[in-house]
């Protein structure tokens, strides 16, 4: 079956109008468990021995790839979210669509090299691009499990389904208090898990998201964050009119807002810290703040956002 998702978002933010629409053949999709299955899966499909890997990107990406015997290229990436270096022709690289906001450089990097694999992990809307493309479901909606291959060749053999029944109560029963812990839990779970498919629960689950209105959201939510932060923001950032962004990426050089943001209960998962050195990455690991911008949110959640953020750092 294939599913077409298409719908007009009025953002009135500004008087900034948008249009998106959305394709995604899920029943010719690969249905696994994590993103880094999706990744594994594609060593194995190509019989991948080498690739490019960004240094900003989560470290279970690397753990993935040791575990899969294929060798690791470390490239950096410019104050755009580009890559710092040039590739050949026939290399194995993977990109990140980092927050959902960098669908411009995956189309421009797709365009140079055939064997771009796209990490859409933070990015579930975008369209397939690349010799492979995969997509998190779980960072984006309420699920324990679940992600997206597009465009890959099938392997022979089948794998296990996951079992996440067990999982659910764990992760979303409870208060935002302790929201953080148990998030980590279900990590510490998963980082054990190996290539699975997709749970039936969380396929259940995802059958009945209204994608449309959860895009609508996100994007309203990303919207109203920067048109009150733009001018503060570190980044510049650009969005086509049918990105929809996993979170507002703010970047300042001051940790007061951070801290403040913390201390007030905001779920602010940091990435990735453990990024070293005198380097570009190593400046997002430590002063970008990924604001949510999530569909469960209110405009009101967003105007305390910033509201925070301008009383701590004394903006007007």
């Amino acid at each position: 079956m294939f599913v077409l998702f298409l719908a007009s978002v009025l953002c009135r933010h500004g008087g900034f109008c948008i249009m998106f629409c959305m394709k995604k053949n899920f029943e010719s999709s690969i249905k696994l468990n994590l993103a880094r299955s999706c990744l594994r899966y594609v060593i194995r499909a190509y019989d991948i021995r080498e690739m490019y890997v960004p240094y900003y990107i989560c470290p279970v990406i690397f753990k993935a790839l040791r575990e899969e015997g294929c060798r690791i290229r470390i490239y950096h990436i410019d104050e755009k979210f580009f890559p710092a270096q040039d590739f050949g022709k026939e290399d194995f690289v993977l990109y990140p669509n980092y927050f959902g906001i960098c669908s411009r450089n995956v189309k421009k990097l797709s365009s140079l090299y055939k064997n771009l694999i796209v990490d859409n992990a933070q990015a579930f809307y975008a369209p397939h691009v690349g010799l492979a493309s995969f997509a998190s479901a779980r960072k984006f909606f309420d699920v324990t499990d679940g992600a997206y291959l597009f465009g890959c060749k099938k392997l022979l053999r089948g794998f296990e389904k996951d079992d996440s029944e067990k999982r659910y109560p764990a992760l979303f029963s409870g208060g935002s208090s302790d929201f953080f812990e148990r998030f980590c839990a279900n990590e510490e779970l998963l980082d054990k898990e190996p290539v699975k498919e997709m749970s039936y629960l969380t396929e259940r689950i995802l059958s009945s998201v209204n994608y449309e209105r959860e895009a609508k959201r996100r994007r309203e939510n990303f919207d109203y964050l920067h048109s009150c932060l733009k001018y503060n923001n570190e980044l510049d950032v650009e969005l086509e009119d049918d990105d929809i962004p996993m979170v507002y990426p703010f970047k300042v050089s001051d940790e007061r807002a951070g801290k403040r943001l913390v201390s007030e209960g905001v779920e602010l998962i940091r990435y990735w810290e453990g990024v070293h050195g005198d380097c570009y990455e190593r400046e997002l690991a430590h002063y970008l703040l990924p604001l949510p911008v999530s569909a469960k949110y209110e405009i009101d959640y967003m105007r305390k956002l910033v509201d925070i953020i301008k009383d701590e750092m004394k903006l007007l």
